[in-house]
C-alpha cells in the first residue's frame, strides 16, 4: 500500500513537471566582459533586441527581476564591480516584461546565479501638495505641448542652483531630490497624486560638498523645505517605506560565447 502511494505521488509530480511552462529564453545571446569607456552602464531594448552595455551582474539581475525597491548586494565581489556586455536577440518583437523573463534565465544559466529577498522598513520623504486646494507654486506650470526634438525638448536637467525640467513628471522630480547634491539624506517619494508633465524651475544653492552647509540650508539661509514650498508648491514629509533587497547568494562567472 505505501509502495503504490509513493508510486502515484511520484507520477504526480512528473505530471506537474511535463505541464509547468519552459523558462523564456533568447534565441541567440553573448556575453562578454566590458571595453566600454562610458562609465554608466545602459540598458536598451530595440524591437526583437536586448542590449546591455558596462553592466556588473548586479544591475543586469535587478533589471530582469524589474520592480526591485531597494538594492541588490552579496555574492562575490566581482558581481558588482566586473563590467559585462550582452547582447541577445529573441524571435518577433516580444515586450519588455518578456525580454526581463528571457534575460533572468540567461543569468541563472550562464552565471548560476542564486539569490534571496529580503523586507526591510527604511526612513523616506514624502513629497506631498503644500496646499488643501491643489494649487502649485509660481515655478511650476503645466506641459501641453508634445516632446518633438528639436522644437520641444523634453529633459530633467541639473543646474548649479537646482534643477530645470521640461516635460517632465513628478518621477523626474524626487529622482532630483533624492540625489546626494540636495543633502536630504534620504530617497524621496511622489505621494502627490499628481499625472500630468510639467515645466519646472527650482532655484536652490545645494549643500557644500564639504559638508558646512548640510543643514540642508541656502546660502541666505531658506532651508529646502520652505524653497519647495515656496516656488513649487511642495511639502516633504518623513515616511516610512517598506523596500525589497536582493541578495546575491552565490554566482559563477560565465565563459565568454
Amino acid at each position: 500500500m505505501i509502495s503504490r502511494s509513493i508510486a502515484t505521488l511520484v507520477l504526480l509530480c512528473m505530471a506537474v513537471l511535463a505541464q509547468a511552462p519552459a523558462p523564456l529564453r533568447f534565441e541567440v545571446a553573448t556575453i562578454k566582459p566590458s571595453d566600454s569607456p562610458q562609465p554608466l552602464p545602459s540598458i536598451t531594448w530595440p524591437a526583437g533586441r536586448l542590449s546591455a552595455v558596462n553592466a556588473p551582474l548586479s544591475t543586469l539581475l535587478g533589471f530582469s527581476l524589474g520592480g526591485v525597491t531597494g538594492t541588490v548586494t552579496g555574492g562575490p565581489s566581482w558581481a558588482t564591480q566586473d563590467r559585462y556586455t550582452v547582447q541577445a536577440q529573441a524571435e518577433g518583437t516580444p515586450t519588455i516584461e518578456v525580454k526581463r523573463q528571457m534575460l533572468h534565465t540567461l543569468l541563472t544559466e550562464r552565471f548560476a546565479v542564486k539569490y534571496h529577498r529580503e523586507s526591510k522598513q527604511v526612513d523616506v520623504y514624502a513629497l506631498v501638495l503644500a496646499r488643501s486646494d491643489g494649487k502649485l507654486g509660481p515655478k511650476v506650470r503645466p506641459f501641453t505641448e508634445e516632446c518633438a526634438p528639436p522644437a520641444v525638448r523634453c529633459m530633467a536637467q541639473a543646474t548649479p542652483t537646482g534643477f530645470h525640467l521640461v516635460g517632465s513628471q513628478m518621477g523626474a522630480v524626487t529622482a532630483m531630490l533624492s540625489g546626494a547634491r540636495f543633502g536630504l539624506g534620504r530617497k524621496v517619494e511622489d505621494r502627490t497624486g499628481l499625472t500630468g508633465r510639467f515645466y519646472m524651475d527650482f532655484e536652490f544653492i545645494p549643500p557644500a560638498a564639504d559638508g558646512k552647509n548640510a543643514d540642508p540650508l541656502a546660502s541666505e539661509g531658506v532651508s529646502i523645505f520652505t524653497a519647495l514650498q515656496e516656488q513649487l508648491g511642495f511639502k516633504l514629509e518623513a515616511a516610512k517605506r517598506t523596500i525589497e533587497n536582493v541578495i546575491i547568494d552565490s554566482a559563477q562567472r560565465p565563459t565568454e560565447n
